[in-house]
């Protein structure tokens, strides 16, 4: 049975990021495991009531969708650097999708609160799915597909049918290695120009291996859009090897001129 991590801060009476876990966990048939980590350098006297307030919420979430979706929801509580403990709990479950919630803070906050879901990319072997959890949890309407000649479009499209069943998905083709090769801020600003001119809900990246040949460096590319994402963004790394249910949705795909 596939399982489902989804990493949640406790912060938000309905998490979207827990939310959307369990809409995918549905239609793929997956196991769900929710993880709420606790910094190391709180001290033992923070810790410990925090924890126990955690496993109580955490344990009535697991109930309620254990009913909704049908399927087996189990949780767990834990201290440590939050990414890492984020990557190793995917790791363990062999899971095929991490969920991890970002919040859009103001000033110069996002460089140091949004690093969970960046670092969290560093080190991922399996894809993971960063939720604006400013937003509402809604059926994904339009999706833009970077993609490259390391991690093809067809890599990309095996999540889709249980991510978004109904989006229209409008593929780019990222530029090909040339001699003019524009630097990485520039392909994740021409990106993010065509999400909004297609007011896209949900962007999706491949992301190669460091040792990878390639022009831009497409691991600061994912970096570089999920560090203060404008929507929800999937990426998948090169070693991704999800061996995903097979989905009956029909994608509309558009071709989008560049």
């Amino acid at each position: 049975m596939p399982h489902i991590v989804v990493a949640t801060s406790l912060t938000h009476d309905r998490d979207p990021a827990v939310e959307r876990a369990a809409e995918v966990s549905r239609a793929m048939g997956a196991d769900l495991r929710l993880l709420h980590v606790l910094p190391d350098l709180l001290p033992g006297f923070v810790a410990e009531p925090r924890q126990r307030k955690a496993q109580g919420r955490l344990l009535h979430w697991t109930r309620r969708l254990a009913r909704e979706t049908g399927h087996h929801v189990s949780y767990k509580v834990g201290r440590g650097d939050v990414a890492r403990r984020i990557v190793r709990e995917s790791e363990d479950l062999d899971a095929v999708l991490t969920v991890i919630g970002h919040t859009q803070v103001r000033r110069r906050a996002p460089r140091l609160f949004g690093t969970t879901a960046a670092r969290s990319l560093q080190e991922a072997r399996g894809a993971v799915l960063i939720v604006r959890s400013d937003l509402q949890c809604r059926a994904y309407r339009k999706a833009v597909i970077a993609y490259d000649g390391v991690i093809g479009e067809d890599r990309l499209l095996t999540y889709l049918p249980h991510l978004a069943p109904q989006a229209t998905l409008h593929p780019y083709a990222l530029p090909a290695k040339g001699r003019a090769q524009p630097a990485t801020r520039r392909v994740a600003a021409h990106v993010t120009a065509m999400r909004r001119a297609i007011d896209a809900d949900l962007l999706v990246i491949g992301m190669p291996n460091d040792e990878t040949m390639n022009p831009f460096r497409f691991r600061r590319l994912p970096a570089s859009l999920t560090v203060t994402p404008e929507c929800d963004t999937l990426i998948v790394p090169q070693d991704a090897c999800a061996d995903l249910p097979e989905a009956p949705a029909t994608l509309r795909m558009v071709r989008t001129a560049v």
